[in-house]
C-alpha cells in the first residue's frame, strides 16, 4: 500500500531509545504509521482504521499520562518492558550482544521507573526508509483493516525525535 505521506511516525520510549543507541549499534526496531493521529482523518480513509494500540498519538498520550500518574501497573509500560527484553533475547541469539550485555539490559529494565518510559516520537522521512520499510502482515496488525509498517534497522541518521 502506497500513500502520499512524507513522514512515518513511531512512538517509542526513552529507555528503548537508550538501549538501541548503546547496545545495538544505534539501530532501532520500530513499528510505524503513515499518519500521526488516525482519528483526525475522514471516515473512509483506510488509515482511520489504525486502532489506539498502534496509533502514535494515542500511544504517546497514554504513556505520558501513565508517567504523570506514576502508574506502577501501566499496561503500556509493561508491554514495553516485555518488548525490550524480547528484543535483547533476539539480539543475543543473533550475536549482536554478549551474555553480559544481555544481563545489563535485563537489569536496566528490571530496575527502571515509570519516568524511564517517557514517550518519544520518531519522525521518519519516507525518502530515507523506502527500501527498508515493510508492510506488516494482516495477522500481525492490531486491526486487520489498518495500515501498519515495521522497520528492522532504522538508523540514527534516518529520524528526528520530538517530545511535547
Amino acid at each position: 500500500m502506497k500513500f502520499d505521506n512524507l513522514l512515518y511516525y513511531s512512538t517509542n520510549t526513552y529507555l528503548a531509545f537508550i538501549i538501541n543507541q548503546n547496545f545495538y549499534n544505534k539501530k532501532h526496531y520500530v513499528w510505524c504509521s503513515p499518519i500521526f493521529d488516525s482519528q483526525s482523518l475522514g471516515e473512509y480513509d483506510i488509515r482511520k482504521r489504525i486502532p489506539p494500540s498502534s496509533n502514535p498519538s494515542k500511544i504517546y498520550i497514554s504513556l505520558k499520562e501513565d508517567i504523570r500518574l506514576n502508574d506502577l501497573h501501566s499496561s503500556k509500560i509493561e508491554q514495553n518492558k516485555r518488548g525490550i527484553k524480547a528484543g535483547a533475547a533476539h539480539m543475543l541469539r543473533n550475536n549482536v550482544i554478549t551474555e553480559h550485555e544481555f544481563g545489563l539490559i535485563t537489569k536496566m529494565v528490571d530496575s527502571s521507573s515509570p519516568s524511564d518510559y517517557r514517550p518519544l516520537v520518531y519522525l521518519i522521512p519516507k525518502e530515507f526508509v523506502e527500501d527498508k520499510i515493510e508492510l506488516v502482515d494482516v495477522d500481525s496488525r492490531a486491526n486487520p483493516l489498518s495500515v501498519e509498517y515495521r522497520i528492522f534497522n532504522l538508523e540514527e541518521c534516518e529520524f528526528e525525535i520530538i517530545e511535547f
